[in-house]
């Protein structure tokens, strides 16, 4: 229970530039900035592409990975509860809601596409460096990091919604935490 409260603040902590970005702009341009339109039917289907191409280099990647060392680090990400499976939920819609809609919308609509896209890429491995400091024999998990923010942003890119993204990552991180 104490992973879905924390995912609860997560959400609530993540989701507040996205809030007052729309409060400010008051407008449907906002809600296309930040990319919260559900999108077409086909845009689904990508994210299922995306999905088993982020899970096959994550799993490519933590397989590289001595068992003790992601056993002792991914405890906390292992799903053995319905609260925890909503917890891995909510973090992954939270991650989203600012990576992929607040930084690439903003960043997107300023400096065009493409900037948004690698941009929040880099922005989302900054926080999945602290892997380092759970071991250092974790650092194959960095580039699957890196390549899934730059696949997601490509998604939310193509489809101006962050719907497609979450779905992908909600999934791809539910896989992981039912086979760590």
């Amino acid at each position: 229970m104490d992973q879905l409260i924390s995912a609860g603040v997560q959400i609530v902590v993540l989701s507040l530039p996205a809030a007052v970005f729309a409060w400010r702009r008051r407008s449907s341009d906002a809600r296309k900035v930040l990319g919260l339109t559900l999108g077409k039917p086909t845009d689904y289907w990508l994210a299922v592409v995306v999905t088993a191409l982020v899970g096959a280099v994550s799993l490519l990647a933590t397989r590289s990975i001595p068992a003790d060392v992601l056993a002792a680090a991914g405890s906390a990400n292992r799903i053995t509860s319905l609260a925890a499976g909503a917890a891995v939920l909510l973090r992954a819609t939270s991650e989203e809601l600012l990576f992929r809609g607040f930084l690439q919308g903003v960043i997107g609509a300023r400096f065009g596409r493409s900037v948004g896209v690698w941009t929040q890429a880099v922005l989302f491995l900054l926080p999945h460096l602290l892997l380092l400091a759970l071991s250092p024999l974790l650092w194959p998990l960095l580039p699957a990091q890196f390549l899934a923010g730059l696949c997601l942003g490509w998604l939310r890119s193509r489809h101006d919604s962050i719907a497609p993204p979450i779905l992908a990552h909600g999934v791809t991180n539910l896989l992981a935490g039912l086979t760590i």
